[in-house]
């Protein structure tokens, strides 16, 4: 028992980070071994884990050169959303992180990263601009209107109501006990 629904997410996706390492970032193999962990959510924190780690890997922030991933093209910004396993818990769960990517691809640009989450396939486009909130909280350092300028490109309400999800998740998260009442200045803006 972790005591809390947040350590509980640290827990898998660290197994998930773990797992992609110690397979030599075999994303497939390794997308199923989290498959084996019976608790759906559970599950989905292992691959959160894992392609939040094959992302910093090839960001160049993986635990030291050693690492290499094959699993990012610089050319497709859905890789490897669009070549792994493609039932919704790991779609879902890939594009959740795939903006962290596309960022790199686009050189930060917000409009760019926004307009591929508007094309995203299927019904992905809510988690991939929950990414993309994730994403702009962090790099705006949990800067509110930042964080609603850009939540604003999703053009519906949906993937705005998503993109605000994920931001807050970062500032509450993430910031803690000093998080003081941005979550509610957000919400209330």
């Amino acid at each position: 028992s972790f005591g809390t629904r947040f350590n509980t997410f640290e827990c898998y996706h660290g197994v998930g980070h773990g797992l992609l390492t110690y397979l030599g970032y075999d994303l497939p193999k390794t997308i199923n071994e989290c498959k084996k962990i019976e608790a759906y959510e559970a599950r989905s924190f292992c691959f959160s884990g894992a392609f939040m780690e094959n992302i910093v890997t090839g960001l160049g922030h993986g635990a030291g050169n050693i690492h290499a991933t094959a699993w990012l093209k610089n050319d497709d910004p859905l890789f490897p959303c669009n070549a792994v396993d493609k039932s919704l818990q790991v779609q879902f769960t890939c594009y959740q992180m795939q903006t962290s990517w596309m960022m790199k691809i686009y050189g930060n640009d917000y409009k760019k990263v926004a307009d591929e989450c508007l094309n995203v396939p299927g019904n992905m486009a809510p988690y991939c601009f929950q990414s993309l909130g994730r994403d702009v909280s962090a790099f705006s350092k949990h800067d509110n209107e930042k964080i609603l300028e850009i939540c604003s490109l999703a053009k519906d309400k949906t993937n705005f109501d998503y993109c605000i999800a994920g931001a807050l998740n970062v500032i509450v998260d993430f910031w803690g006990v000093n998080v003081g009442d941005r979550a509610n200045q957000l919400c209330k803006i």
